[in-house]
């Protein structure tokens, strides 16, 4: 548990560096420009036809007749109108943020591990991954979410699976793919393995904190398309750079974590170190 609460201290004091605080504008304009391209092209449409389904659907004629038994008649009148809109940015919620979090990896991580790295000197640099080992880590990772968010569905049903199974899964995403760029450049691939079976309660509870930080976000998101419809693009754009700053912050929290937990792992086994040091001189 300390070894968690110091990761998050330190990863506070680096994201407060000007470095870090710039490096969120880059994957923040990647995003921007790819879910306003997603948004401008289709999410007019997409809306429409969301109110259409629920205007069709026999849970119309439900919300009125409910609407109706509690004196709220008046309410149940267009109520897809409003409902509409709040459903198309919860259904993009998960997409969003797994584009997010698949840019911070490419991009925003390897310049955060090298930030970090510089306050463990004392923890060699041994490639175990490079760009595209990275991008297909993410996008496995990305695939085998996905079909559990798929599977695990009707759980979301059942309080309290409904939060604790969304939590899981957000958490065991993101320690997937921020602890393998975390360590890419400093680990080899047993080495990256062997801290995952050591320490993967720690992993999975700081995943799971920030899914949780994730959340700040997602209501400004949905925030935003019940309150207005002119000012969505601005909300868009909140909800986008917290995102990035929240997953940057994160990036910045595993790899604190993975390289301290790095250098401890190499400090106990260090017989383990000189074939591999030799490996490397040859």
């Amino acid at each position: 548990m300390t070894s968690i609460f110091r990761a998050l201290a330190r990863a506070a004091r680096s994201q407060m560096h000007p470095k870090m605080l710039l490096l969120t504008l880059l994957p923040l304009l990647i995003a921007a420009v790819l879910w306003g391209g997603v948004l401008w092209s289709g999410g007019e449409s997409a809306v429409n036809a969301i109110q259409h389904f629920l205007s069709n659907s026999s849970l119309a004629s439900w919300v009125q007749s409910a609407a109706g038994r509690v004196g709220l008649t008046q309410v149940s009148w267009h109520w897809e109108t409003f409902a509409a809109p709040v459903l198309f940015a919860l259904l993009l919620v998960p997409a969003v943020v797994l584009s997010v979090i698949v840019i911070i990896g490419m991009i925003g991580a390897p310049i955060a591990v090298k930030h970090v790295s510089r306050a463990y000197p004392h923890v060699q640099a041994r490639p175990g991954g490079g760009f595209f080992a990275s991008v297909g880590n993410a996008l496995g990772a990305s695939v085998v979410f996905m079909l559990a968010w798929i599977l695990t569905l009707p759980l979301w049903l059942l309080p309290p699976l409904n939060l604790i199974v969304p939590m899981l899964l957000w958490g065991w995403l993101n320690y997937r793919v921020m602890l393998f760029d975390a360590l890419a450049a400093h680990a080899l691939p047993e080495e990256r393995r062997d801290i995952i079976r050591r320490h993967r309660g720690a992993l999975l509870a700081i995943g799971i904190l920030v899914a949780a930080l994730g959340v700040v976000p997602t209501l400004i998101w949905v925030g935003g398309a019940v309150i207005t419809v002119v000012f969505a693009p601005v909300f868009a754009i909140v909800t986008l750079w917290l995102y990035v700053l929240i997953f940057t912050y994160s990036s910045l929290v595993f790899a604190h974590f993975g390289l301290d937990a790095l250098g401890r792992l190499r400090a106990q086994t260090p017989v383990a170190q000189a074939p591999v040091e030799k490996v490397l001189e040859t």
